[in-house]
């Protein structure tokens, strides 16, 4: 049933049908869980070094940060060699 529903239904207010769900969904449940199995692959080594990526992307973006900010003092390119 739908929160609101139940707030129809029951005549409590949505807030505090909405709290109550989250009470219960959150409740240590008295159950034990299964651990659950994971397959692992080894992936080798990366096919690009992060860092110089990331410096990379900096570079475009300063360059453009530069190039948009020219533009707008100079939307022409009058000034500009």
């Amino acid at each position: 049933m739908a929160l609101h529903e139940q707030a129809r239904a029951t005549g409590q207010p949505f807030r505090a049908v909405v709290n109550e769900a989250l009470r219960r969904g959150l409740a240590p449940t008295s159950s034990e869980r299964t651990p659950v199995a994971l397959t692992t692959h080894a992936l080798g080594r990366p096919a690009a070094d992060v860092v110089t990526a990331g410096g990379l992307v900096l570079d475009v973006e300063v360059e453009r940060y530069l190039r948009v900010t020219r533009d707008l003092e100079d939307p022409g390119g009058r000034d500009r060699p």
